[in-house]
């Protein structure tokens, strides 16, 4: 499964904290998100924020060999900027990521040009 993508609910009033946070990530603390997926063998990473009628979501797409075993081994992580990472999203999501994420969505329909 070299690549996922899912969906994490933000809590209400969080959005702007979700904004922050991503620029924070990709601004002062790019060195350290860079490190963090390395160590677990992702080669990419996106997340979108979604606005819907039920409240924002952020869709992630991991990329890398195996993206389950990434999930495993990033909730094991205890480097500084891992927990700080994981502190941040249990803010904005509610999702405590010390613990692997349930399994990973199903493909249901897949169609490309040929």
């Amino acid at each position: 499964m070299p690549a996922v993508t899912f969906a994490l609910p933000i809590l209400p009033g969080k959005t702007e904290a979700t904004k922050n946070f991503f620029k924070e990530v990709a601004g002062p603390r790019k060195k350290g998100h860079d490190d963090s997926r390395r160590r677990v063998g992702l080669t990419r990473e996106q997340v979108w924020l979604q606005h819907t009628p039920q409240g924002d979501m952020i869709i992630v797409m991991l990329d890398g060999s195996d993206s389950a075993k990434s999930n495993q081994q990033f909730a094991a992580l205890k480097d500084p900027y891992d927990v700080w990472f994981k502190q941040q999203v249990q803010v904005i999501a509610g999702i405590d990521l010390n613990e692997p994420m349930p399994p990973f969505p199903k493909t249901v329909h897949d169609w490309h040009s040929r």
